[in-house]
């Protein structure tokens, strides 16, 4: 239970707050994913040069991500395909009202998994979210908090007791880029992320640190554009090595 509910809080870190530049005043998926123009959908390829397969048998040296866009910018659905296409999940969005996005997350068989309820402020950004199973019983919350420039420092998450599963840090530069994530988990292990991002907010460099000071892992990352300024094809390098490359086909409405 402890990895599942942890995945989920990382979907939504991931989701409110993985953008590079300077945060707007009020936020959607597209703004926060640093996405210029008025993106529909896009669909993502996923190449890695070696094939780590995983305990699911599945080949996760080719994955395909879809993500689906409303004309306000928000996400609607998303999907993950892998080689064999398989749909290992499938993830649709709900908008009840201004303040609360619902987020239903379907295994292949399209049963409902997990439900999250995010609570939003006014500028859209989360201030919690429960997250629930498939019976609609709590299985963890986590809270959320930002500086007087509205920019994320802390995210805390509990169990469905209360009890803390572990708390995250952010700072950013002056700019507001985003530059260390410091994970904490209530188990012990502690994760440091660093960013270098470029002038137009794509992450250039992360560097990720295990318990503080052992180092893990540089990775570096190459960039192709279209006429709109998102990023079509980006390569990453890990140790100095060739590892993935990401391949976007971005369609606009």
């Amino acid at each position: 239970m402890k990895n599942f509910v942890e995945y989920i809080f990382l979907i939504g870190i991931i989701l409110f707050t993985f953008s590079g530049c300077e945060k707007p005043k009020k936020n959607n998926d597209l703004k926060r994913l640093n996405l210029s123009g008025n993106v529909k959908s896009i669909i993502e390829t996923k190449n890695r040069v070696t094939k780590p397969d995983d305990s699911l048998n599945r080949d996760l040296s080719k994955v395909i991500y879809i993500v689906h866009f409303n004309k306000q910018g928000f996400k609607t659905l998303e999907s993950r395909e892998y080689v064999n296409n398989i749909i290992n999940s499938k993830i649709k969005y709900n908008y009840p009202n201004d303040s609360t996005v619902v987020q239903l997350m379907f295994d292949s068989q399209d049963s409902l998994q997990v439900k999250s309820i995010y609570t939003n402020n006014e500028k859209y950004d989360p201030i919690c979210i429960e997250v629930f199973d498939s019976q609609d019983s709590l299985q963890a919350k986590g809270d959320y908090f930002y500086n007087s420039e509205g920019l994320l420092t802390n995210f805390l998450s509990y169990d469905h007791e209360g009890d803390q599963i572990n708390k995250e840090k952010y700072s950013y530069d002056v700019h507001g880029n985003l530059i260390m994530k410091h994970i904490i988990e209530n188990y012990g292990e502690s994760f440091k992320y660093g960013y270098k991002n470029d002038s137009l907010g794509n992450m250039i460099e992360l560097t990720i640190y295990k318990n503080d000071s052992l180092f893990s892992q540089k990775s570096s990352y190459s960039y192709e554009f279209d006429s709109q300024g998102n990023w079509i094809r980006r390569i990453e390098f890990v140790n100095g090595n060739e590892y993935e490359q990401k391949k976007r086909d971005i369609i606009y409405y």
